[in-house]
């Protein structure tokens, strides 16, 4: 049971920037449906938290590719 535990843990990770960018869409139509934030601002919060997550992503894997370049000349596994 634990291990189940952990491998949903695990595969939750990989998906952290995911859910987080698809919680802040569904919290901003919820207040452009209630018509708490205009139009605009909605436009703002989806350029925004697009830019974060295109961002992260790049980043990580920027880091992943320099991570196996270094571990290669180094002529190390990784392991």
């Amino acid at each position: 049971m634990s291990e189940k535990i952990a491998d949903f843990l695990d595969a939750l990770q990989g998906f952290r920037k995911l859910i987080v960018m698809l919680l802040l869409i569904a919290i901003g139509v919820i207040f452009r449906i209630e018509n708490l934030i205009s139009g605009s601002d909605m436009v703002t919060l989806l350029q925004g938290t697009g830019i974060a997550f295109m961002s992260a992503n790049a980043i990580e894997r920027i880091g992943d590719v320099i991570k196996t370049h270094i571990l290669s000349k180094n002529g190390d596994s990784g392991q």
